[in-house]
């Protein structure tokens, strides 16, 4: 997967909000997505993370920016 895409579940957690909410942005056109298939082929949703990022400042102003493992796309970063 391109490290410029997140998956609907990574961009509800970075956004701290539910996989509802990230839909209703995508619907709204406040987030990018694009369709994609997971390692065993399933049908996912893709979030552009430049979106993502864009609404985590917007929402939490001077926040550490989230960072994602590229070496594994589909793990959620550690909660602190």
């Amino acid at each position: 997967m391109n490290d410029t895409w997140v998956t609907k579940d990574q961009a509800a957690e970075l956004l701290q909000v539910s996989t509802k909410t990230i839909e209703q942005f995508v619907k709204d056109g406040r987030l990018h997505a694009r369709p994609g298939r997971s390692e065993h082929t399933v049908r996912i949703v893709l979030i552009h993370r430049d979106d993502v990022e864009r609404r985590r400042r917007e929402r939490n102003g001077n926040a550490e920016p989230s960072v994602l493992p590229l070496d594994a796309p589909e793990t959620l970063p550690a909660l602190p």
